[in-house]
């Protein structure tokens, strides 16, 4: 459930969110599906949110845009876990990168210390038994695929020498 950023118009504060939000997942089906839910309101990724999320067992997404926390920082903030599975999105950010590209055909923004940080975490939310799902925008580094492979190959190298770099 991917939510967009809301003002003060929408919703004076947290508060009035959180409660139709506890009322929407109340009542979703729940056989056979699993649910993530996505704020874009950094203030609004508090332990309060993340409580009503476990309450339902519903994953905590962890985005990567520019105006959102890294999921490090969110894990020093707060435990992430809210389900037995966890949603990264890396999004990126749309109009840096169509100045530089509007062709998605490989990698034209180097994420690579970001993309590190995100491996690392999903190597540690992984060794918890979570099940990690990833999604990858063309719009974080050029070309969604490529990505992907990258992602993958720096979690397994991330898996090799322990999810905090220990050798």
């Amino acid at each position: 459930l991917q939510f967009p950023y809301f003002n003060r118009a929408a919703f004076p504060s947290a508060g009035p969110f959180l409660e139709r939000l506890d009322d929407f997942l109340r009542d979703l089906p729940r056989d056979g599906f699993r649910y993530a839910v996505e704020i874009r309101n950094k203030a609004w990724l508090t332990k309060t949110y993340r409580d009503l999320l476990a309450k339902h067992d519903v994953a905590l997404t962890l985005v990567d845009q520019g105006w959102m926390p890294h999921g490090d920082e969110v894990e020093k903030k707060m435990d992430p876990v809210t389900s037995d599975l966890a949603y990264v999105r890396l999004l990126g950010d749309r109009k840096a990168i169509e100045q530089v590209t509007t062709t998605w055909g490989k990698e034209v923004l180097d994420h690579g210390p970001r993309m590190e940080r995100w491996a690392s975490l999903i190597v540690r939310l992984m060794d918890r038994g979570v099940r990690v799902l990833v999604y990858v925008n063309n719009h974080y580094a050029g070309h969604g695929p490529a990505t992907v492979r990258r992602l993958m190959e720096m979690t397994q190298q991330a898996r090799e020498r322990g999810a905090d770099g220990a050798s």
